[in-house]
């Protein structure tokens, strides 16, 4: 899977399909996960967006119970963990 687009930058239309994980998120909820894979914070999704603050901690809260994540950076590993080389795929083994 190519999720990176001719410049070099994430095509986000084949990584939302190609992820199961975003399966049942809205386009809103897509559009405020982009902005956070950005880095962006939730004051200035929420000022992208026109939306307020509280809203975007409303849209991040319903993505990981949607996708069953801990918190962002476990999510960020299970969206593009299709796309990761396959001995990064496996669950880490407890030592």
């Amino acid at each position: 899977m190519d999720t990176l687009d001719s410049a070099g930058g994430i095509n986000w239309e084949m990584l939302w399909s190609a992820s199961p994980v975003c399966a049942n998120l809205t386009d809103r909820q897509r559009e405020v996960l982009m902005w956070v894979f950005l880095g962006e914070p939730s004051k200035c999704i929420a000022h992208k967006l026109g939306i307020s603050e509280a809203t975007v901690k409303i849209h991040r809260q319903a993505i990981c119970k949607k996708t069953g994540a801990r918190n962002m950076i476990h999510l960020i590993l299970l969206v593009f963990k299709p796309s990761l080389p396959s001995e990064f795929r496996n669950e880490p083994r407890p030592r």
